[in-house]
């Protein structure tokens, strides 16, 4: 955009870069599992919805053939592995748990602009 400053322009991009690399580990993880739906049905719902809007966890059930408590269990599980790769991420690039705060409170910050 172009209201941002220098330093909101390298949060955003290092955000989105963290996010990217993120994934990329979480989908390796996940085939290595054999759980390339469940990446999917994450793709779907929390990154990448599609034009009309994020699928409801009864169309995902449909669309992969599962239950809409397994579509749930799915999505929940997605998210605290994606939140677990990103802490790993981020922790690495730091030397102690405030700093760790710190850098995670301006991570989801970044990502909300």
């Amino acid at each position: 955009p172009d209201s941002e400053t220098p330093e909101q322009s390298f949060k955003r991009e290092w955000a989105q870069a963290i996010l990217g690399d993120a994934l990329r580990e979480m989908e390796r993880e996940y085939a290595a599992l054999g759980w390339g739906a469940r990446y999917q049905i994450f793709l779907a719902h929390e990154v990448d919805p599609p034009a009309e809007g994020t699928p409801s966890y009864e169309d995902l059930a449909k669309k992969f053939d599962l239950s809409v408590t397994d579509v749930r269990n799915h999505l929940h599980q997605a998210r605290k592995a994606l939140r677990q790769i990103v802490l790993n991420r981020v922790a690495d690039t730091v030397t102690g748990e405030k700093d760790l705060e710190e850098e995670m409170h301006d991570l989801f910050s970044a990502w909300g602009d």
